[in-house]
């Protein structure tokens, strides 16, 4: 397997998986290279984001080679090579070279998210996953998608059980050193976290109800804002009637809010729909614990509640008596954001992710005598207990 080619084909080069690629090509099992379609879009600069070095990767941007990328897969199509594509019909770029991949008959993998089902719309991308499935699936060997979700909606399009596997966005390990001094006992109000843009699908409108409803003193600070939406988050500060409570903030670079999220006891996100929710594992990977929805793909890495909760339905009162609990329980000890720190470096880091995917292409190359893996967050669910 040491001479294996792993080919990722994706739209851009992001911070939600760059841990899982410098991870991989550190195992040393075989050659890592990133094919990207497009640059980073101006939407995500804005929230903070910029791509990603990848050390011992290869990165190859489209744009620059565009008349050669088929030389990539004709090249590349023996038993060693392996090539991983975002999204089935996602991305027009990445559909090309999966078609072009299919009709040289290269071992084919897709990594995706599960898709949104709500309404019309929904409706339609039910269908057209029936349809894929009939057209592409015989070329498809494995499928990486992200959470329980993802899951079982392969499974309901028909997808062989065991060509589907569990999968999750990674992040980048903290860069905060861990220090008793990020806690800040001097302040004994509970301090809770959301960042996300402020659209529907995030439901950060059903937070501002559910902390409408609590009648304990907290902060509550929402990192949400463009530049040019200052005055509008003024707006929904005065119109919430939470007095101070809350307070809406821009968008920080992704590593300056990674070492904000230390001095949080509690993040949450409520989303009506996330494909997975990146934050919640930026969250964990610095210690605070998570109240996430089940419509998140990331709510499927949440076995215990030492690292956070499930919201089981996005009901306000529902979501206040949640947060309730953490308020009565009290600020976040050391101990524990340390202990959340050590339980995200083994589940779901880099690391852990890239020795997942070394198990899943030698389940691949060995399916008679090898016994389908797990994610790391299945076999390592060693806490058990609750500190609420």
């Amino acid at each position: 397997m040491d001479n294996m080619k792993y080919f990722f084909w994706q739209n851009t080069n992001s911070i939600h998986q760059s841990a899982f690629f410098k991870a991989l090509a550190r195992l040393g099992i075989g050659q890592v290279t990133l094919i990207v379609t497009e640059n980073l879009p101006d939407s995500r600069k804005v929230m903070g984001w910029c791509e990603p070095e990848l050390t011992g990767v290869q990165v190859i941007h489209l744009n620059s080679v565009i008349d050669h990328w088929q030389n990539i897969i004709e090249q590349n199509n023996s038993h060693d090579c392996i090539h991983i594509f975002s999204g089935i019909a996602a991305f027009k770029n990445v559909q090309l070279a999966f078609i072009h991949a299919k009709k040289y008959k290269c071992r084919i993998g897709i990594f995706t998210e599960p898709l949104d089902f709500r309404g019309l719309k929904g409706k339609l991308r039910q269908l057209r996953g029936y349809y894929h499935k009939i057209i592409y699936s015989s070329n498809i060997e494995f499928i990486l998608t992200t959470g329980k979700a993802g899951v079982s909606q392969f499974e309901n399009w028909r997808y062989e059980k065991n060509k589907i596997f569990e999968w999750a966005y990674t992040v980048e390990s903290s860069s905060t050193g861990f220090s008793y001094q990020n806690l800040n006992y001097s302040d004994s109000r509970l301090k809770l976290m959301f960042a996300g843009s402020l659209i529907h699908r995030k439901g950060y409108d059903i937070l501002i109800k559910a902390l409408k409803n609590i009648n304990d003193d907290f902060i509550a600070d929402f990192y949400s804002l463009k530049e040019d939406e200052i005055e509008l988050g003024k707006s929904i500060e005065s119109k919430s009637g939470l007095n101070g409570k809350l307070r809406l903030l821009t968008f920080l670079p992704n590593q300056e809010l990674r070492s904000k999220m230390n001095e949080y006891d509690l993040f949450v996100l409520p989303s009506r729909h996330d494909g997975w929710g990146a934050v919640v594992c930026e969250s964990l990977m610095e210690g605070t614990p998570v109240l996430v929805s089940k419509f998140c793909g990331s709510s499927s890495i949440i076995k215990n509640d030492l690292i956070g909760k499930v919201l089981q339905n996005l009901d306000v009162m529902y979501l206040a008596s949640q947060i309730n609990l953490y308020l009565k329980a009290g600020k976040l000890a050391s101990e524990q954001r340390l202990k959340n720190r050590e339980w995200a470096q083994k589940n779901i880091s880099g690391v852990a992710m890239a020795t997942y995917f070394q198990e899943i292409v030698a389940h691949l190359n060995n399916r008679q005598i090898t016994v389908k893996p797990e994610p790391p967050w299945m076999k390592n669910n060693e806490y058990a207990t609750s500190y609420l």
